[in-house]
């Protein structure tokens, strides 16, 4: 037997992602519009960092790449050309 944890994108990961996101001591909130209007976007904020996302899985990849590579999450020009190629062998 495959001891594997298997996870696809959906909607029943939405809510551990949330979970997740609390217990790592982010305020998660909805982004508002300066008329108070839904934005679409849902905030994730702590002391050292503010993220917005489409939706919770989203938003714990953002806090994940913070809580990894910090104020050097940018890519760089290697790790483009890395991703690039990869993207080339959908094509």
């Amino acid at each position: 037997m495959d001891d594997k944890i298997f996870i696809a994108m959906a909607g029943n990961t939405m809510g551990s992602a949330y979970a997740v996101l609390k217990t790592m001591g982010f305020r998660v909130t909805h982004v508002l519009s300066a008329d108070g209007q839904s934005t679409g976007l849902i905030q994730a904020e702590n002391g050292d960092c503010v993220l917005q996302a489409e939706d919770p899985v989203l938003l714990l990849g953002l806090a994940q790449l913070v809580e990894r590579r910090g104020p050097r999450w940018r890519s760089t020009g290697a790790e483009v050309d890395e991703f690039l190629g990869f993207q080339a062998e959908a094509i």
